[in-house]
């Protein structure tokens, strides 16, 4: 049996967050006992973690969090220690015995965003790291050549048989998910329901209450519909009444969110931004600097067919099934 640790910064509902919730929840527990160290805010998945036998432990009170999960990771025998979407805890590859292997799930290949933070200390930490993971094939390029080790590009999963198109035809609803920040292009919808009131707009978010959410609330037109706290469940029935799903967002890696529309039959709308292209080769890109109105030109111009070849692309690369086997086999390669 190898134990596995996992550090993860919070325990909210994002897309690199649900995704190692849905690692945690698929090994195999003959071969692997996972372990789940949040370091910093609590959220929702801490009740996934607990339902999956996972230990969990929340050290947001703890100052010195490198020595505490250095110390734990000792204490247990831990026999690898995999840091997700948190380069600030790459550095307990020098803190421990243990291999450290890292995933990254934003996109650091882009100008500006996340690069201009975190990929200095990404590159800084990678010579220690035992292995790389990304979703995002353009993050190897800008961090692999630091490290004496090996990366592994493993897409995200999704729950196929939970994100499934409809049996009928859908309106003119469009799907939106995420944050209500900026970076996620939330300040768009008001004026993109506004320019299409002929559509309807609904947006899925974890927390409605952070950050701008409250305006955009407040704001809505009579088309644009906030709905907070979904579960998966929850969620994919409402993704299946939508015949597009929009992204607004400025910077991604292989968002999860986009997967979970092209798994429901939705035509992906995106801007053209990190692995998005790749990713939605039969949905619809807009510029990086697109207007109102370019945006929903692209809106318009989605197809139920695109929508229909989009639920193919998800499912010859983005199973859950296929992301927690090709994690088995990296565990067993570096441990």
């Amino acid at each position: 049996m190898k134990k596995i640790l996992y550090v993860v910064s919070n325990s909210r509902i994002g897309g690199a967050e649900t995704l190692l919730a849905r690692l945690v929840e698929g090994l195999d527990r003959k071969k692997f006992e996972p372990h789940v160290i949040v370091t910093d805010a609590i959220g929702p998945l801490h009740n996934r973690y607990q339902k999956a036998s996972a230990t969990y432990n929340y050290l947001a009170s703890v100052p010195n969090k490198r020595a505490a999960i250095a110390s734990y990771a000792k204490g247990k025998g831990m026999d690898l220690i995999h840091v997700v979407n948190h380069i600030v805890m790459w550095s307990l590859a020098r803190m421990v015995d243990v291999p450290v292997v890292a995933s990254l799930y934003m996109d650091l290949s882009t100008t500006g965003g996340f690069a201009e933070t975190w990929l200095p200390k990404a590159q800084a930490e990678a010579l220690l790291l035992a292995g790389f993971v990304t979703d995002h094939e353009a993050n190897v390029a800008c961090v692999a050549p630091h490290m004496k080790k090996a990366s592994w590009v493993i897409k995200g999963g999704v729950d196929l048989s939970l994100f499934k198109p409809a049996s009928k035809n859908k309106p003119r609803t469009v799907a939106w998910v995420g944050r209500l920040t900026e970076g996620k292009g939330a300040d768009l919808l008001i004026p993109l329901a506004k320019a299409m009131p002929d559509h309807q707009f609904k947006a899925f978010t974890a927390e409605p209450s952070q950050f701008m959410g409250p305006d955009v609330v407040r704001n809505a037109p009579k088309n644009l519909v906030v709905k907070g706290g979904l579960s998966d469940i929850r969620l994919a029935a409402e993704l299946r009444k939508c015949r597009v799903f929009l992204s607004t967002s400025h910077t991604e890696g292989t968002p999860v969110s986009i997967v979970e529309g092209m798994a429901s039959g939705c035509c992906p709308v995106a801007r053209g931004v990190g692995s998005i292209p790749a990713l939605i080769a039969k949905g619809v890109l807009y510029d990086k600097n697109a207007s109102i109105g370019d945006i929903a030109k692209a809106i318009r111009s989605a197809t139920i067919k695109a929508g229909k070849e989009s639920r193919k692309d998800a499912e010859k690369l983005h199973s859950i099934h296929g992301m927690v086997v090709a994690h088995q086999r990296l565990y067993d390669k570096i441990c």
